[in-house]
């Protein structure tokens, strides 16, 4: 316990000060021995601060090796919103940084999830767990009030069937250098 309060005394210090990475380390700490010790919401704090650093750095590798274990805090907290999204952040990390068995795992609990009627729903963005795909040719050149049609093939990784209950677009105009603008 002794030891807690001083790791946590200079993670706090730690932030107050120039070197907020220090802090987080210290925080890897603290979450970890909370994890350990059942302390889940402790833990899903400190968790949350050194994901963020990771996530922020682009520190993938390190984000896949914590943040299961936030997944783990929310869910034994009943965090089914932050369980969720983090579920989703999961999934949204590179492939070969989990087997198929822990992948398959995360998408079964955003399908239980999106299934089962939550307390208090959130809005989520899945675009990084679906890709897009349109026809292969030339470009479309589209003009204002252009009733044109554009096909899309979507795919979402899933194993299994998922419905979308919508689904929205956004075009953005680009140029090629001989074209100028018009």
């Amino acid at each position: 316990k002794k030891y807690l309060e001083l790791t946590k005394g200079a993670a706090d210090n730690y932030h107050l000060s120039w070197w907020k990475r220090h802090g987080v380390v210290l925080d890897g700490e603290i979450a970890a021995l909370a994890f350990r010790h059942g302390n889940f919401d402790l833990a899903a704090k400190s968790y949350e601060k050194v994901c963020a650093l990771y996530a922020g750095e682009g520190w993938h590798d390190l984000l896949a090796e914590v943040l299961p274990n936030l997944a783990e805090c929310q869910k034994q907290l009943n965090d089914q919103a932050g369980y969720l999204s983090s579920c989703v952040r999961l999934l949204s990390l590179e492939r070969s940084l989990f087997l198929t068995k822990e992948r398959e795992a995360f998408q079964s609990e955003v399908v239980r999830l999106a299934h089962s009627e939550m307390k208090h729903p959130v809005p989520l963005d899945v675009s990084s767990l679906i890709t897009f795909s349109g026809n292969p040719g030339p470009p479309l050149e589209l003009c204002d009030g252009d009733p044109g049609t554009l096909s899309v093939t979507v795919w979402s990784g899933f194993p299994d069937d998922i419905s979308l209950e919508s689904l929205s677009l956004t075009l953005i105009a680009t140029f090629s250098a001989d074209e100028g603008v018009k």
